[in-house]
């Protein structure tokens, strides 16, 4: 009885630890369809953010949350470029965004999903 104990009490840490990806979806400078997703790390503090465009680039960062509801981070690009990311988490109603600019002067913004 005491190992099945143990054993339910090891399964709730676990589930409780687990990351979570939001995606979504939005458009760039150029009116061109992009996506997005953040991997929250298993406290939720964080997340490694991923950009994804249609000619095939991908620009990641890692977003650290604190008190506050927006968080700014670096992004680096597969493609060469660079530029800054901004989340915003709107809790009234449940979703974050996340604004972006590239060092060759492109913007855009991703809405994910509910949070």
């Amino acid at each position: 009885m005491r190992a099945f104990g143990v054993a339910l009490v090891g399964l709730i840490s676990l589930t409780a630890c687990t990351q979570v990806t939001n995606s979504g979806a939005g458009t760039n400078s150029k009116n061109e369809p992009i996506s997005g997703s953040l991997t929250y790390n298993e406290m939720g503090t964080g997340g490694t953010f991923v950009l994804r465009g249609l000619a095939g680039y991908e620009c990641t960062g890692t977003a650290v949350f604190d008190r506050t509801d927006t968080s700014t981070f670096p992004l680096t690009c597969t493609d060469g470029r660079s530029g800054t990311a901004m989340s915003t988490i709107n809790r009234f109603a449940s979703q974050q965004t996340i604004s972006y600019r590239l060092s060759n002067g492109e913007t855009g913004s991703v809405a994910l999903g509910q949070i």
